[in-house]
């Protein structure tokens, strides 16, 4: 059975010493790949299975942040998507928790954002449609993420887009829609206009957080200007962002009117779930180029802004070659209706004078 499809258990450690944690046997710590205000991520490996993992240790053990910690586990227990980080299992100390999960090596869109250049429109696209099919999934099992942002959007050096971090996410079958009076949580340039002020949120307050992705990927650049944290919220609130077009006119009409309803203030305005957004970034997608392998295109990304060196995404390409995608790695942009019609057209005709000429001359 895949340890993702069950619900992970919590298996007694011991506590943990210094700044290298004294794990089970099973596990050899390779090096910290990461740390956050709540928690440390390690690479570790699992001696038994010789797999690679990520090892999240919780920093600040209190009591309130432990029950965060093992809601999240519970959570991400129940998922098992390609664009989701998955979950292995949770260890427990009489101080400390732990979760093992799968290990993505790669750089997040925070890191690829530093420098504020925009995405070239199509492969924004393809980020944005992974992560809709990501939404689409947790949304129809009563889950909503409530951290969607670049920093929780990683593409791996192998090209894949995978979603992180269900710290605050929600789950609706159990839990209150809306937050405390005052106690709306989340990242405040990506928080949804309900969720600052922690009102009812759904699906679609992803989805506004999402918007406020695309945006940035599309022109480099925030939505809102601000000076405080209070210009912020009531931009967020209640001003409308410039169209991404007036800052980048290259933009697509058809990929800013999609930004724009993601974003849009009141939720019934936005879109009514992910599977619609999906609908309309794969009809923009398909028009671009209906079999690009983005995949490569993503790798050759990482290699362009300086993360992956040569010799590493030529040899992740040339796996993606073995898997198949040879044309459309090596030539991403070979594809088109216009060649596919014609030699339909051509085969057509060579097997019209092909049945002609038999029964002419061989009956």
């Amino acid at each position: 059975m895949n340890p993702r499809d069950s619900h992970p258990a919590i298996t007694p450690v011991p506590t943990i010493s210094g700044d290298w944690p004294i794990i089970p046997d099973t596990l050899r710590l390779v090096r910290k790949i990461g740390q956050g205000g709540m928690a440390k991520v390690y690479k570790a490996v699992q001696e038994p299975l010789d797999r690679e993992v990520a090892l999240k240790i919780l920093a600040f053990p209190t009591s309130e942040n432990i029950a965060r910690f093992q809601r999240e586990g519970r959570i991400m227990a129940g998922i098992n998507h390609e664009n989701i980080v998955g979950i292995y299992d949770m260890y427990r100390s009489d101080s400390r928790i732990y979760m093992l999960m799968e290990l993505v090596e790669g750089v997040d869109l925070g890191q690829l954002l530093e420098e504020n250049e925009a995405f070239p429109p199509a492969l924004a696209a393809a980020i944005m449609l992974k992560v809709a099919r990501a939404l689409e999934y947790i949304h129809a099992r009563g889950i909503i993420h409530r951290d969607i942002k670049p920093g929780n959007i990683m593409i791996s050096f192998d090209g894949l887009i995978k979603i992180m971090d269900f710290g605050i996410a929600k789950d609706l079958k159990v839990e209150s829609p809306e937050d405390e009076p005052g106690a709306g949580v989340g990242t405040p340039t990506y928080m949804s206009p309900e969720q600052l002020r922690g009102e009812y949120q759904d699906g679609r307050s992803d989805i506004y957080s999402l918007g406020i992705v695309f945006y940035r990927l599309l022109t480099g650049s925030q939505p809102f200007v601000y000076r405080s944290q209070d210009t912020l919220f009531t931009k967020i609130v209640g001003a409308l962002p410039l169209a991404p077009r007036n800052l980048l006119p290259s933009i697509p009409a058809e990929l800013e009117d999609i930004v724009m309803k993601c974003i849009a203030k009141s939720m019934k305005d936005r879109y009514e779930n992910a599977a619609i957004l999906q609908r309309d970034l794969e009809n923009y997608i398909r028009r671009y180029n209906p079999v690009m392998n983005f995949n490569a295109q993503f790798i050759r990304l990482l290699t362009a802004r300086g993360f992956m060196d040569s010799n590493s995404a030529e040899s992740r390409l040339q796996n993606l070659e073995k898997a198949g995608y040879t044309q459309y790695v090596k030539y991403p942009g070979s594809f088109s209706w216009k060649n596919l019609i014609t030699g339909s057209l051509l085969l057509l005709i060579l097997l019209q004078t092909f049945i002609i000429t038999y029964l002419l001359f061989f009956r």
